[in-house]
């Protein structure tokens, strides 16, 4: 175990709780200024350059997973929290300043990415609250980013409005929204124990082998962001308007967060590794059909997107049950911050290229590239299974 001990399940019920909120209230934020900063990108730059708001939120997560592992393996677990959530409501407030000049934006969105590794690091705060039963309570914590993922794009019509009706540019209540709800993150986070401080070692230990686990969350968060990115684009280019486009977004991210307790006890009865094999091959189908469903939008682009998240959720939860528990205290700390940091880093690239390749060739030249990035998980899967 880590820095969180056994404890009375009440207490162990309230600090779950804890991050729950925190991951719910980060994932409200992430999902709703990503959205609105694509849309106000495409505006300003073109739609060439339109994933650069959401680009750096991901180069914000991938930055902060590794400072915010630094901070927990020498202060603990909640320091890291805090510290992740403070920064992410700062980007906020830059966010809602952001109609003076979409750069400002963009600075919010990298912030309010440090805030988001939080959110993702939380979940193996949560593993480590219940070692015995890693699977479930690691999948809650994911489930928690229905709530903020799925109901925040349905709020971009009425938060908007309210702005408009308030004199102010609609994209500004959407941040202001975000702002709050990351600043709400940062209170829950603080009920959390202190934990030990650890002392880190001169060297780093020797980190167990993890290509499948670290290949599947990269892929799988490469996929699925390569074809979310450019979705607000693609859809408002089929004369859908604002509403179609949150009603989308809900649907995808319903899959990505609806069905987490679900994939988490498949996990603990079935292992990580079925459920990376299954999310493979949804990630596979639904990037293909995505080339499709989009001209005719509906309930056909609404499943598509769906499953397209619910892939991505069954290979992230059953890598991430894979990564944790396998060290002690900072060693494990270290392998989290590792994984994570790689995996935002490359989800990074492929959002910045995401809306720039699907203006040279669409939806076509996106799902050739995501089938060809799924060949690496599946090559690493089937090497996992012959040891």
């Amino acid at each position: 175990m880590t820095t969180i001990e056994t404890t009375a399940p009440v207490v162990e019920r309230r600090w779950l709780v804890a991050l729950f909120t925190g991951a719910a209230a980060m994932s409200l934020a992430m999902v709703t200024a990503s959205t609105m900063g694509t849309l106000v990108a495409a505006d300003d730059l073109g739609p060439g350059w339109s994933g650069l708001p959401s680009a750096a939120g991901v180069v914000g997560t991938a930055i902060g997973a590794a400072a915010l592992t630094a901070i927990m393996a020498r202060w603990g677990r909640r320091a890291g929290l805090v510290s992740g959530y403070a920064i992410g409501t700062v980007g906020g407030v830059l966010a809602v300043l952001s109609s003076a000049t979409v750069w400002l934006l963009i600075a919010g969105l990298l912030l309010l990415g440090v805030g988001n590794s939080a959110a993702q690091l939380s979940r193996y705060v949560a593993a480590d609250v219940r070692p015995g039963r890693s699977g479930i309570v690691l999948a809650v914590v994911v489930w928690a980013g229905t709530i903020g993922a799925v109901g925040g794009p349905l709020l971009l019509v009425p938060v908007s409005a309210a702005a408009t009706a308030a004199s102010r540019p609609a994209p500004t209540g959407v941040f202001l929204l975000g702002a709050i709800a990351v600043a709400l993150a940062a209170l829950a986070a603080t009920t959390l124990p202190r934990g030990s401080r650890s002392v880190l070692p001169g060297r780093p230990a020797r980190l167990p082998p993890m290509r499948l686990p670290l290949a599947t969350m990269l892929v799988a968060q490469i996929v699925m962001t390569t074809i979310m990115t450019a979705a607000p684009v693609a859809i408002h280019q089929h004369g859908h308007g604002l509403h179609t486009v949150g009603t989308m977004i809900s649907a995808h991210t319903f899959g990505m967060f609806a069905l987490a307790p679900l994939s988490g006890l498949l996990c603990d009865r079935f292992g990580g590794r079925a459920l990376i094999a299954t999310g493979i091959a949804l990630l596979a189908i639904s990037s293909v059909a995505t080339i499709v469903v989009t001209t005719v939008g509906g309930v056909p682009l609404a499943l598509v997107l769906f499953l397209l998240g619910y892939g991505w959720n069954l290979a992230y939860i059953g890598a991430s049950n894979l990564i944790s528990g396998n060290l002690p205290d900072v060693e494990q700390m270290r392998l989290e911050g590792a994984v994570e940091s790689r995996v935002w880093g490359g989800s990074a690239l492929a959002t910045a290229a995401s809306t720039a390749g699907f203006a040279v060739g669409g939806y076509g030249l996106l799902a050739a590239l995501s089938l060809a990035a799924l060949t690496v998980p599946v090559i690493a899967l089937a090497r996992s299974a012959r040891r």
